[in-house]
């Protein structure tokens, strides 16, 4: 299948435990999600890396310490102020921004696990840089239309 894949011109992507299995990956894309680390160890092994840090670019981890915050925690809690503190190796092949959403129960929620986090991913990813740091993606953040009726 992965012949076929790359015969046809088409590139595949794999989670990083792909790069461990000894597969032709020279048309893949691996994505490195288990830590900062992790992406800088998988394009050391000549991988094209999709960087996806738990630890800044899953939007389905608390964004605080607070009881009450909902997400998970495996790798840690994931403040706006760590999202937009990552910086990806310039070797990267690009950013993705992970949310798993078996927790959420409705477009609410979502939406408050997403943003503001998922809008300084696509910053870093489209310009390289988050201007005016955490505050100026808050404030860009907040005019922006949401899923729910109250924020369309």
């Amino acid at each position: 299948a992965i012949a076929a894949i790359e015969s046809a011109g088409r590139r595949w992507a794999g989670w990083e435990e792909v790069a461990s299995l000894g597969l032709p990956t020279t048309a893949a894309h691996v994505v490195a999600w288990t830590s900062a680390d992790a992406i800088t160890r998988v394009a050391a092994e000549g991988q094209r890396v999709i960087a996806a840090p738990g630890e800044a670019y899953y939007l389905d981890m608390a964004a605080s310490d607070a009881w009450t915050a909902p997400g998970m925690s495996w790798a840690g809690t994931v403040p706006l102020e760590a999202t937009c503190a990552f910086v990806p190796p310039e070797e990267v092949a690009g950013v993705q921004a992970c949310l798993w959403a078996e927790h959420l129960v409705d477009l609410r929620r979502v939406e408050e696990m997403m943003f503001p986090r998922l809008d300084a991913v696509a910053e870093r990813g489209w310009t390289g840089e988050i201007r005016g740091g955490a505050d100026g993606v808050r404030s860009r953040s907040a005019v922006q239309p949401r899923f729910t009726s109250e924020n369309a």
